[in-house]
């Protein structure tokens, strides 16, 4: 092949082993956070959350309509795919373009492996990095906001070889139009401004002095503005309050075009130009504006005027923060929580490095080039993943950059500060962070790899240098171009390429150390193949409610997956749902109040008025946060109303009684949010009409102090006038035993779009299926709901049904499957102990063994004490009793126990199995008696960890004929 066949060729590579990669990765469905939102807004044409994404919402409507998939949210992460394949071979090309501006075009086949297999190395680095992988496989936004990023540097590189000819600033006004669109899909694109002026100084200026630096330094920092404040922002707001100066602006922009073209002031003229191209990209924002005043059912905070737009795009919702102070106080001003350890850190300054620069960068940058320790959150890095090769490669690369080329290098340099430095610090962060933050940074990662590329390059230039002769300091003799030992070239490129992206992928240098492919690859990290888990978490919410039920969620992902089945798939369009986060923002209640999404109906809010939510925040008018003591509130409830509720027809008048709590206690008084207002305002104007729900996942302080008064039907808790007992197991709580049932032990294989109650699980008993960390979190719900309702029906002195519920469970979240530290084991063999099902018993108390085992020992005392407190139990329920009684003989002389004791009477029941286990059933009885009574209470009254050793001691005597 000729040189340009060659070059194409890697290109097509490039692009096409990325495309196969991250469609065989690819999320099938909808995936967590805001890919739900995202893909309900582009089904629809909708108004999604600030500052809103409208190009991405008009190109995702696109993707969905092509027939790609059945699924039409897998037609919208097929197009991040695509934009992410993009990305990499636009990464390959950037590349070979830097690399061409010190090497010039390949001379041989060996130049041509070189430059070309060297761009091919950096473009699959980045392939495989964690942060960039991860956001290919979802219809988010910085899969495509990447591709602007890539776009931007690369337009201006194709400008540099063209400089010199005539309208070369055709790809100068191609990157500002570019700018513009990408502001309609993500923000962070702006920053190419900066790394674009300088590849326009350095190839226009030859002199290079301070003065002059500066001066290009201050022209992109206008720039920035312009697009940033006045283009974005400005303007907008301008239209709201005086519409003659937007008007102003942009007509002095067309009428200095036409002056500057006539006088032939070329600067000038290219600036205005430039400018007005990029304000043409970002009028997508009109999209925005036009829907929301067509009410769609997603309608973020309606921005139907300027004025409203002016604060959608400036993410006034969210509030902001000041460059500093570094460290925030809470909500109630108070200096508490982890940032204001003291001893982690002492000092703002403390807190700048640690947490917003190492943990918040720096770690995401070894996550990404060294390798990830865990799946968990806020994991450090693991360099036995790679060996920190990719990295060090990387750090080369960015050595031999400014070696051969300072300029461009520069430039670069200055592209990874803003978009990775700059970028952690201008946020601000506080913490904790509800997740963690590493797509924010895929331009300075996209740098590196591209230094990757780089370092590859110098590699196989080192390769081929010659000696300098005595005199010679030119860099073109140390490192020739043109012909050369292509064979031993070529073993430098396969090494570079097993060493780093293959490395990167499977893990050659974890496999090497003995880590299993699971453990050491990205591929088993993050491959999405099979995994319908956010679809099905959110059809079984929606699922557990009965007919026009409200339904409180509180997060984003027990949120946005249910507003994406409703828009997106038609799926209980009939429920309500009520967002607690966004239920303190007077836009949502209005829309609460009067819209009717999809046909569902209205919700009552006789205390809120449409008049006070549609006024300013600031407006005496608007509702407010209260402070005062917590309050009884009562509700008569008619026969009819509680025999709906309970499904218990003999049922009469009720009251649903209890103590009305806000969000947060301080000194007797309770801060009572406007969200906590609208929930007591809903449940007293709604109870006797419609189905009241708490997702599963709803906060303890979001419940306004109903927990009591909830009770579980499924993956959600109903609102009952019953009194639910005190839950002191952790995982029980009252629980609707027919309803349960109904929803746990009937399999559904097909989704309905009604109200049908069952449950429907497919990934979660899939072998070849691929979950995360996070979908292992969520499993834990399902767990709960199955544990809950076993331990009710024991509690009922049902054993065979809690027996049928466990086996379900077994069979639908298998744990050779499901295999985490979340899975609780433990807790499973309790329960199959007190059913007196030995067999399942011992199997999962050796697989909660094999977790205790493995894990690592806890370094505070007490939670170490729990972690062997609980190794020893389980040891007992798998008849392995010296091994527990030794434990327990260590933690009694620990704990200084010298009278009964939790030890005493762990010791006196194993006791009491080895005597059944060798068949001296009198001895046996004779123990349990000891111990019941040693704790000196009747039975009823006996703590529910003495339940399965009451349960054993009934069975030996009934067995030896003793009456009670």
């Amino acid at each position: 092949m000729n040189n340009k066949q060659t070059h194409y060729a890697f290109a097509a590579a490039s692009f096409f082993i990325a495309f196969i990669v991250y469609l065989m990765t690819m999320q099938p469905t909808v995936p967590f956070w805001d890919c739900g939102e995202f893909a309900g807004a582009a089904w629809a044409l909708q108004v999604p959350h600030p500052p809103g994404s409208p190009l991405w919402t008009l190109v995702g409507r696109f993707a969905m309509m092509l027939p790609t998939f059945d699924d039409p949210v897998a037609r919208y992460n097929l197009f991040s795919v695509l934009s992410s394949a993009g990305t990499i071979m636009i990464l390959y090309l950037t590349v070979v373009r830097l690399a061409k501006l010190w090497r010039g075009e390949p001379k041989s086949g060996a130049d041509m492996l070189t430059t070309y297999g060297g761009a091919l190395i950096g473009a699959l680095a980045f392939t495989f990095t964690d942060s960039f992988w991860f956001n290919a496989l979802e219809s988010e936004v910085y899969a495509f906001g990447s591709l602007f990023i890539a776009l931007v540097p690369w337009i201006m590189l194709v400008w540099y070889d063209h400089a010199e000819e005539e309208h070369n600033e055709k790809y100068m006004l191609l990157a500002a139009y570019v700018i513009g669109l990408s502001m309609g899909v993500h923000q962070l694109a702006l920053l190419t401004i900066f790394p674009s002026f300088m590849l326009i100084y350095y190839r226009r200026r030859n002199d290079v002095t301070v003065s002059s630096w500066l001066m290009m330094a201050a022209s992109a920092v206008v720039a920035f503005l312009i697009a940033y404040k006045v283009v974005l922002s400005k303007l907008v707001e301008w239209w709201a309050t005086m519409p003659i100066l937007s008007v102003g602006v942009i007509a002095g922009c067309v009428a200095g075009i036409w002056y500057s073209h006539k006088q032939k002031k070329a600067i000038l003229n290219l600036s205005l130009w430039a400018s007005m191209l990029l304000f043409l990209g970002y009028t997508t924002y009109t999209f925005l504006i036009i829907r929301a005043n067509q009410e769609p059912p997603m309608n973020q905070n309606a921005p139907k005027t300027f004025a409203q737009m002016t604060k959608y795009i400036n993410r006034d919702q969210y509030g902001s923060r000041d460059f500093t102070p570094r460290r925030y106080p809470d909500e109630l001003g108070r200096q508490t929580g982890p940032t204001w350890n003291t001893e982690k850190y002492p000092s703002d300054g403390a807190f700048f490095w640690k947490y917003q620069t190492d943990h918040m960068f720096n770690r995401y940058l070894y996550w990404n080039f060294i390798g990830r320790a865990g799946e968990e959150q806020d994991t450090g890095t693991d360099w036995s993943k790679t060996w920190g090769i990719p990295f060090l490669l990387g750090a080369f690369g960015l050595y031999w950059h400014f070696r051969r080329d300072k300029k461009r290098a520069l430039a670069f340099l200055g592209m990874f500060i803003l978009l990775g430095w700059m970028t952690a610090w201008y946020q601000n962060q506080q913490e904790p962070q509800p997740r963690e933050r590493d797509y924010f940074y895929v331009g300075a990662f996209y740098v590196y790899a591209l230094w990757v590329g780089i370092g590859a390059i110098g590699l196989m230039e080192l390769a081929r240098a010659k000696k300098k002769k005595e005199g010679e300091e030119n860099e073109a003799d140390l490192v020739p171009t043109g012909e050369g030992n292509t064979g031993m070239l070529a073993g430098v490129f396969a090494l570079a390429l097993l060493a780093v992206p293959i490395n990167m992928c499977v893990g050659l240098a974890g496999m090497a150390t003995g880590k299993s492919f699971d453990e050491s690859s990205k591929w088993a990290m993050y491959s999405r193949e099979g995994n319908y888990i956010p679809f099905d978490y959110a059809y079984n919410i929606l699922q557990t409610c009965e007919k026009d039920a409200i339904l409180f969620t509180y997060g984003d992902n027990d949120t946005f997956p249910l507003w994406c089945l409703q828009d997106v798939y038609g799926i209980r369009r009939d429920i309500r749902i009520v967002q607690l986060s966004l239920s303190n923002i007077g836009w949502y209640i209005n829309q609460i109040k009067n819209n009717e999404p999809w046909g569902a109906k209205k919700v009552t809010l006789p205390s809120f008025s449409t008049e006070s939510l549609l006024v300013s925040e600031t407006d005496p008018l608007a509702p407010r946060i209260k402070q005062q003591v917590a309050e009884t509130v009562g509700m008569s409830l008619p026969a009819e109303t509680v025999r709906w509720i309970t499904g218990d027809n003999t049922r009469g008048d009720a009251v649903l009684s209890w103590k009305y709590t806000g969000t947060y206690n301080q000194e007797g008084q309770y801060l009572f949010t406007i969200a906590d207002q609208l929930s007591l305002d809903i449940i007293k104007a709604n109870i006797n009409t419609r189905p009241i729900y708490y997702s599963v996942t709803v906060p303890d302080n979001y419940r306004i102090g109903l927990d009591r008064n909830l009770i579980y039907e499924g993956m959600a808790m109903r609102v009952t006038p019953d009194v639910q007992p005190e839950d002191r197991t952790q995982y029980g709580g009252g629980v609707n035993a027919t309803r349960m049932s109904e929803f746990l032990m009937t399999d559904i294989t097909t989704p309905s779009s009604d109200a049908k109650r069952g449950m429907i699980l497919r990934t979660y008993n899939d072998p070849n299926a691929r979950f995360s960390y996070l979908d292992k979190q969520y499993a834990i719900n399902y767990f709960l709901g199955y544990m809950r309702y076993a331990s009710s029906m024991l509690e009922k002195n049902m054993p065979s049904e809690a027996s049928k519920a466990l086996e379900t469970l077994d069979k639908r979240l298998p744990p050779e499957i499901v295999r985490s530290e979340y899975y609780p084991a433990d807790v499973i063999a309790d329960l199959y102990e007190r059913i007196g099902n030995p067999k399942m018993t011992q199997k999962y108390a050796a697989i909660a063994l094999g977790y205790l085992n493995n894990g690592k020992q806890e370094t505070d005392p007490n939670r170490e004490m729990q972690r062997k407190f609980r190794l020893a139990n389980l040891y007992v329920l798998s008849g392995k009793y010296d091994e527990g009684a030794k434990i327990f003989e260590e933690l009694k002389i620990a704990t200084n126990e010298n009278g009964p004791g939790p030890m005493t009477f762990r010791l006196l029941e194993i006791s009491a199995r080895k005597f059944e286990a060798a068949g001296n059933k009198q001895a046996a009885l004779a123990k349990y008696d000891e111990m019941v009574l040693m704790v000196g209470v009747p039975e009823e009254q006996m703590p529910d960890d003495f339940q399965p050793m009451l349960e054993r001691r009934r069975k030996l005597r009934e067995a030896l004929g003793v009456i009670q």
